[in-house]
């Protein structure tokens, strides 16, 4: 049997690695709330060009927020015939 062993970090490593982790989000949110504010509504596809992998974790950070966030549904036949159905977000009373 191989034992395998964790190193143990640098001190204040696992603080700043917990520092980054729960601020990239928000900064992820306010990117969103941005792109919402100046286009009206944003797709999946939309935020993962952004950078935002997680966004409907990011849709539901902005609903609990207070921010109104609607959801329409939208459908699109691709290239190959596939009619494939994603949702559009909107930011609503701004």
């Amino acid at each position: 049997k191989r034992a395998w062993m964790c190193h143990r970090p640098q001190e204040g490593i696992g603080e700043l690695m917990t520092i980054v982790a729960q601020q990239a989000p928000i900064r992820q949110v306010d990117i969103m709330l941005d792109h919402l504010r100046v286009h009206g509504s944003i797709t999946g596809m939309e935020s993962i060009k952004m950078g935002i992998m997680n966004y409907k974790g990011r849709i539901h950070d902005l609903r609990r927020l207070g921010y109104c966030i609607e959801t329409k549904w939208e459908s699109h036949t691709n290239k190959k015939g596939e009619t494939k159905t994603y949702a559009r977000y909107y930011l609503k009373g701004e």
